[in-house]
Formats: C-alpha cells, sequence, structure tokens
C-alpha cells in the first residue's frame, strides 16, 4: 500500500487520486474515516489525507520529515543513523497514525498490527524512528503505562503494545536496536520489568532472545526482565520460537 493521493479541487470539491489504485475520490463526509481526522479510499482502503490545523494534506506528506519542524531538535541518536523522537505534538500523533495504517495493512508480516483509534491518544506514548541521514521514517513503538487491569502485579510499569519496522528497512537489526533503546531509556519498570503485549507465536521473540531479555531451557520461552501482558501469557507459545531469518516485522 502507498499511502496518499495527489490533491485537487474540482469545483466546490477536493479530489484525491489514489497512490494505491488510482480511484479518484471525493474527500467528503462519505470517505472520511472513523479513526482520525482522514480520508480513506472506498476501493482498496488506503489512507489518503487529514484535516490538520484548518488544511487537508495529502498522507503522503505526512512521512515527510520536513512536515514535522520540530522533529530533528527534540531527536536522539540509537545507532549510526537510527534516531528516534518521543512523540509530544500534534504532527508526531498524525505521523504515527499515518505509519500505523501501513502496519495494520501490511500483508509482508504474519500477524499486521492493530490500528490505534484516536480516542487512544491520551492512554499512549509513541516513538517514532527515522533514518537521520537519508531523511525518512522506519517505524514506531507504542506503549502504555499498566493500570492493573488484569491484577495489580507490575503497577505502573510501561507495558509495550506495538513495535514496527517498515519492509524496506528490515534486515538491518533496526528493531532489536530500538527496543534497547527504550528499554533502557523510556520504559518504566516494577520490580525490575517492563510489559510487553507478546501475543501467541510473536515474531519479537527472537529479538527478545538475542537480546538477552529472554532465554531458551529446555526448548521453552523464558521471560527475564520483562513479563507478558496477563492478557496474553497464558495464550503465549512459549516453544523454541521462529528462526531470525522468518522475521518479517520487527528486525
Amino acid at each position: 500500500m502507498k499511502l496518499g493521493g495527489y490533491i485537487r479541487k474540482e469545483g466546490n470539491n477536493l479530489v484525491s487520486t489514489c497512490n494505491t489504485c488510482g480511484k479518484d475520490v471525493k474527500l467528503n463526509d462519505e470517505t472520511k474515516d472513523w479513526f482520525g481526522s482522514g480520508y480513506f479510499c472506498p476501493i482498496c482502503k488506503n489512507k489518503l489525507a487529514i484535516e490538520f490545523e484548518g488544511r487537508t494534506y495529502d498522507a503522503e506528506e505526512l512521512l515527510n520529515l520536513e512536515w514535522n519542524p520540530t522533529l530533528l531538535k527534540r531527536a536522539n541518536k540509537i545507532n549510526g543513523t537510527l534516531y528516534s523522537a518521543l512523540g509530544s505534538s500534534s504532527q508526531d500523533w498524525e505521523t504515527f497514525m499515518a505509519l500505523n495504517y501501513i502496519a495494520a495493512n501490511d500483508k509482508s508480516i504474519g500477524n499486521p498490527l492493530d490500528i490505534i483509534d484516536a480516542d487512544e491518544k491520551d492512554e499512549m506514548d509513541i516513538l517514532l524512528l527515522f533514518d537521520n541521514k537519508n531523511e525518512k521514517y522506519i517505524g514506531f513503538l507504542d506503549w502504555t503505562t499498566y493500570d492493573g487491569e488484569y491484577g495489580n502485579d507490575y503497577m505502573n510499569s510501561d507495558l509495550l503494545f506495538q513495535i514496527y519496522i517498515l519492509e524496506e528497512e528490515r534486515r538491518k537489526g533496526n528493531g532489536s536496536k530500538a527496543l534497547k533503546f527504550w528499554a533502557e531509556n523510556y520504559a518504566k519498570k516494577a520490580d525490575g520489568k517492563f510489559g510487553i503485549e507478546l501475543s501467541p507465536n510473536s515474531q519479537l521473540k527472537e529479538v527478545l532472545l538475542n537480546l538477552g531479555y529472554a532465554e531458551e531451557v529446555d526448548g521453552k520461552f523464558i521471560p527475564k526482565n520483562f513479563y507478558v501482558s496477563p492478557e496474553f501469557d497464558k495464550q503465549i507459545d512459549r516453544s523454541i520460537p521462529v528462526r531470525k531469518s522468518n522475521l518479517k516485522g520487527i528486525d
């Protein structure tokens, strides 16, 4: 899926030509999405545009670092040309929503990520990942503070929801570097552990093993310095995880 589409005015209407399927789509109430301020293509469900501060922007613009003028001033180096910025502005959120939409429609990974609803903004933290040299976004992490919904263990620790690396930026170790950076610099811990919403058969297990955050004991996957979200703990496949060559959405 190629985000966005060329926007032009036809009479009283704004029309976008979808970058994915080529359909001409009127940007109106009928094509407005339900989870944010944007518009979608009714044919291929591509995110076409957003309304932001009184203007309509091609969704593809959100992936341009220049669209977010304060990003570089707030950035932290992770490793090499890999940088991150903690979400703190409305532009950060719109870019995250665009990247999240790509992740939710990424057919190259076995379990596409969930679409985050705009109503969840106040409950989440986000970390945008980008290549500073080539001036492009490469992915994101998002997390929340565990509020005891499933029990009082690990109250007020941070619970990682999703980590995503764009398909063309994988096989470079970016997922491992980003996760390690997050765990060491942002993740609040309880009893020395942060949380991960680790779904059954998650491709993240190999990354966690490589970082030393988990270990294999008698062929079983055993967390060390993190806990699995109580919602998923009883479901998780604790057998030996997939090999790194099969990791598709993370590293």
